[in-house]
């Protein structure tokens, strides 16, 4: 197991999209990858290293 951490960075108009309607796209996200996900000035991604990187590329399509 390799915790892992990756910070991406998206428009601020684009944060809604990724949080998604009662935080159930976030929720997804982290489900379907295992990871952890915070949203500040950053998506900061958290979780073991193929996974972190899944949600990455998810962010960033959404970003």
């Amino acid at each position: 197991m390799i915790n892992m951490f990756q910070s991406v960075l998206i428009p601020e108009e684009r944060k809604a999209v990724l949080i998604g309607k009662k935080g159930e796209t976030k929720k997804m996200i982290e489900r379907s990858t295992n990871s952890r996900i915070e949203i500040n000035d950053s998506v900061d991604i958290y979780g073991e290293g193929l996974e972190v990187l899944k949600a990455a590329n998810i962010v960033k399509a959404i970003g």
